[in-house]
């Protein structure tokens, strides 16, 4: 989905996050140019077809759009999403 994705929305980020203290854990996060950028994601072929492939090993699927409480510098609409993984 990420290879995808950057080629989808070219100049795009993200980031995938491992919690250190539950394993199964994984955050995946971004930012984004506008919340339509966020929207026009989640609706593609790309968001939906490659959730749909990882969803089966999932525990839970779980996606955000985030609004800054605190800021520090410039700041851009973020996208972010759970994934945890089954435990084996």
């Amino acid at each position: 989905m990420a290879t995808a994705t950057a080629k989808d929305h070219v100049g795009a980020s993200a980031v995938l996050l491992h919690d250190r203290d539950t394993p199964n854990l994984f955050i995946s996060a971004g930012p984004w140019e506008s919340l339509e950028q966020i929207e026009a994601w989640r609706a593609s072929t790309t968001f939906t077809s490659g959730v749909g492939r990882i969803r089966p090993h999932l525990e839970s699927f779980e996606p955000h759009t985030l609004d800054p409480a605190v800021t520090i510098g410039a700041w851009v609409p973020f996208s972010v999403a759970a994934h945890e993984r089954e435990r084996q």
